[in-house]
């Protein structure tokens, strides 16, 4: 993705992490607290009810105390571009 804006020699790092839940309904919050709402909203509201009911049900019977939140960080300038005037103003007469 930088390499196709034009970003070379970017710096990426992991980091690894883990977020705990108190409860199934926490990863829901943190679903809609985050990029996935766009996406979640964007469904009509049986659809999006089936989506919700079925993470939390595979939370609840998984017995999952926590999710994983790994990202990866990523540094780099990207050179300045100059741009050129490629037209003439008109003169006047």
């Amino acid at each position: 993705m930088l390499s196709a804006a034009g970003v070379s020699g970017a710096d990426i790092v992991p980091e690894a992490g883990r977020h705990h839940l108190q409860s199934p309904d926490d990863w829901w919050a943190i679903a809609m607290g985050s990029g996935y709402r766009g996406t979640l909203a964007q469904l009509d509201f049986e659809t999006f009810s089936r989506v919700r009911e079925t993470n939390l049900s595979l939370l609840r019977a998984s017995g999952a105390t926590s999710i994983e939140t790994n990202v990866l960080y990523a540094v780099a300038a990207k050179r300045s571009v100059r741009l050129r005037r490629s037209f003439q103003l008109p003169t006047s007469s």
